[in-house]
This record gives structure tokens, sequence and C-alpha cells, in this order.
């Protein structure tokens, strides 16, 4: 589960930094990265906060942010 949500995440920004690379080609194909790269946003922040909710209620709250933030 781990190894695929950090897959999501690089794509995610893969795609943000493709279209931030080539704006000059079309305004239409820049516009469509974005969209796509906004929407991969939210699926992100989900995914982390189930994952942290998840390390806290294995390891407890002390443990789990001892974790997160060595």
């Amino acid at each position: 589960v781990t190894e695929d949500v950090l897959v999501r995440f690089i794509v995610g920004y893969d795609i943000l930094v493709d279209c931030w690379e080539r704006p000059l080609y079309s305004k239409y194909a820049f516009l469509g990265a974005l969209r796509s790269a906004a929407q991969m946003v939210p699926y992100e922040v989900s995914i982390g906060l189930i994952l942290i909710v998840r390390l806290v209620s294995t390891f407890g709250s002390a443990k789990a942010i001892a974790r997160i933030f060595p």
C-alpha cells in the first residue's frame, strides 16, 4: 500500500512539473495538465490522512508522531 501511495504522489507532481515545463506548446494542454494535477491533490491529502490515522490507531499517538517526525 505504501509504495502505491508514493508512486501516485510522484506521478501527481510529475504531471504538474510537465505542464510547467511546456506551457508554450498549447494553452489547452497546459490547462488540462493543471486540472489533472488539481484533481490529484485531494486524493493525496485523503490518503495521507488515512495513513496518519492508521499509524495513530496502530502505535498510539506519541509513538506515531515520533515515527512521522523523528
